[in-house]
């Protein structure tokens, strides 16, 4: 009587990573982490008195001004905030900067796994953090922008329209240009995300044959 072959054999193994797939998901777990060194998002502040422009950097975990000695950018735009009405920046104000470092080093580390393990499971973890992670830390930028835009004091000494700081693009409020962009920590993390769902697919693709 012949074996039955409804069940798979003891030489069949559950599909791994290729190499392809692991280097994508290994220099997508570089770029996450080299992320860190370089601001996500920056805010610029053009104006006639202040030709070399305001900036503020959004790291994953900090603020910071340009680093001109001549002035403290973040005080001079909180002193600005303070004209219109508008609330001071803090640090200590935004729970994003506790939360993303540590959703951004799990993803590493998922990626890691990914590439050292060839780790199927470890690669979609990493793309569901990744994809949590950009999409609630945007969501989450442009709720805080809205609501500094619109949550004016009414006796500041100049009133002003409501309004929202551009979280991408730019905007003008009396004789301000206000520009907002991604940074290069963002650009990184965009292409990490890209890296690790190409990989994913062509898993997917793989398993599917």
């Amino acid at each position: 009587m012949s074996e039955s072959t409804d069940h798979p054999t003891s030489d069949e193994k559950p599909l791994r990573l290729g190499p392809k797939q692991r280097l994508a998901t290994a220099a997508a777990a570089i770029l996450v982490l080299a992320s860190f060194a370089f601001p996500l998002w920056y805010l610029h502040l053009k104006a006639p008195q202040y030709p070399e422009t305001l900036n503020l950097y959004v790291y994953a975990y900090k603020f910071e001004g340009s680093g001109n000695p001549a002035i403290d950018d973040i005080a001079e735009i909180n002193t600005l905030n303070h004209y219109i009405g508008m609330k001071e920046i803090h640090e200590e104000d935004f729970s994003e900067l506790s939360w993303m470092p540590l959703a951004l080093g799990f993803a590493c580390i998922l990626l890691a796994v990914a590439a050292l393990f060839a780790s199927p499971w470890a690669l979609i973890s990493s793309v569901i953090v990744l994809s949590f992670t950009g999409v609630s830390g945007l969501a989450s930028a442009y709720y805080r922008l809205y609501q500094y835009g619109h949550n004016l004091d009414p006796d500041a000494p100049m009133k002003v329209p409501s309004f929202t700081p551009p979280l991408l693009g730019s905007n003008k409020l009396v004789n301000f240009m206000t520009y907002g962009y991604f940074g290069i920590g963002g650009y990184m993390l965009i292409l990490a995300w890209l890296l690790s769902v190409v990989a994913l697919v062509f898993y997917l693709r793989k398993r599917a044959v």
